[in-house]
């Protein structure tokens, strides 16, 4: 009898034992299904959101959005002031400083998911703007758009100072103060490299990659006599970011000066330098000796120039690329016979040379390009 009980017990505990496994699994594959639903429900309620990479605090950064549940950066074409306050006052800012272009807080490390944007000024989101397309765009990473918030009021502002101060540092040509030495560390080969820089024979260091641009780097590549700039990196892609410090920043150039040291910067005779990048915000060029080289021609613009009263039913195309003015805009909106109405448009032809020494070819393959009737 006593050996019955036992045995019924045992029964008992392994038919419990196997209820409560029967419900772990249960539970588990019911916390999982809540965990689905809870995150696609996030993702539907945070497509569109956006936020600031890059910047020394939260009011500041290049600006990446969320599609599909991936982050990606936005291009800086078309970016202004309208599109920069916008993102501003969707993150709860009072408003915007500052917009930055240029991947002014360092590259875009993700892809482009915005192009050409284009807002009126009344959007609430920055997806409610105009723009190409999600992942439609023909940018580098060193063309993320970014802004300089107005912290909010009652934000205490710790670490460095807002990256507005900037705006006030004067710039100056070092050539009429200092003598800068200017060579390339970190490539492959001599043509390649991070920016290195010495004042007056000092002590070599790293050139801060803010607004780092062709223009820059074309300079650089015709001082040390290597041709052309083919790539401006804003990264430590030929490192940098632990071995020097940067002794310049704030660079300037037209793209046709003979050295760096006739471009604008900070005054780093004073000692001046201000870099808000991240470590690796150091500035590199590679360099070719063969590359070409569009001019334009000025004179035929100022010949051909001229004024045209056109209806905006045939500027449907021009509205389109945002190639109007924001009243075509409004017009459009407000007025059901906006078709009827009719714009001033400056037209003129747009002739180039190629003055270098080697042929020019558009960014993408030619399976790639993308023909409108306006441009025919």
């Amino acid at each position: 009898m006593a050996l019955r009980l036992l045995c019924l017990t045992v029964l008992v505990f392994r038919v419990a034992d196997a209820v409560v496994q029967h419900r772990s699994l249960e539970d588990a594959r019911l916390d999982r299904q809540r965990l689905v639903h809870r995150y696609i429900k996030v993702l539907n309620k945070e497509e569109g959101a956006i936020r600031l990479v890059g910047g020394d605090n939260e009011y500041e950064g290049n600006i990446e959005v969320l599609h599909n549940g991936k982050w990606g950066a936005v291009c800086d074409d078309e970016w202004d002031a309208v599109e920069g306050d916008i993102v501003c006052r969707q993150l709860g800012f009072p408003g915007m400083r500052r917009y930055t272009r240029s991947g002014f807080f360092g590259p875009a490390r993700r892809r482009f998911w915005m192009d050409n944007l284009f807002c009126e000024g009344h959007e609430q989101e920055l997806v409610d703007c105009h723009f190409e397309g999600w992942g439609e765009n023909d940018c580098e990473p060193g063309e993320a758009a970014g802004v300089v918030c107005y912290p909010p009021e009652n934000a205490q502002l710790l670490g460095p100072a807002p990256i507005l101060r900037d705006e006030d540092l004067p710039k100056y040509p070092i050539r009429s103060r200092s003598r800068l030495y200017v060579r390339l560390r970190g490539g492959r080969s001599r043509i390649e490299g991070r920016v290195e820089v010495s004042l007056d024979g000092g002590r070599w260091g790293s050139v801060c990659a803010d607004g780092w641009s062709l223009l820059e780097a074309n300079v650089v590549c015709r001082q040390l006599g290597l041709g052309y700039a083919s790539e401006a990196f804003q990264t430590d892609f030929f490192g940098g970011s632990n071995v020097s410090r940067p002794v310049l920043s704030g660079s300037e150039c037209y793209g046709n000066e003979t050295e760096l040291a006739d471009c604008l910067h900070h005054d780093a005779s004073q000692g001046i330098v201000s870099c808000h990048g991240n470590r690796q915000h150091v500035a590199a060029v590679i360099c070719d000796f063969i590359a070409p080289d569009l001019v334009v021609d000025y004179l035929e613009i100022e010949q051909t120039a001229h004024l045209e009263d056109r209806p905006m039913l045939l500027m449907q195309c021009a509205m389109e690329e945002n190639c109007v003015a924001n009243e075509a805009y409004q017009i459009q909106r407000d007025d059901p016979h906006w078709r009827y109405r009719s714009r001033r448009l400056l037209k003129f032809t747009a002739a180039a040379i190629n003055a270098g020494n080697a042929d020019f070819r558009p960014f993408k393959e030619k399976s790639q390009w993308e023909w409108h009737m306006c441009h025919m």
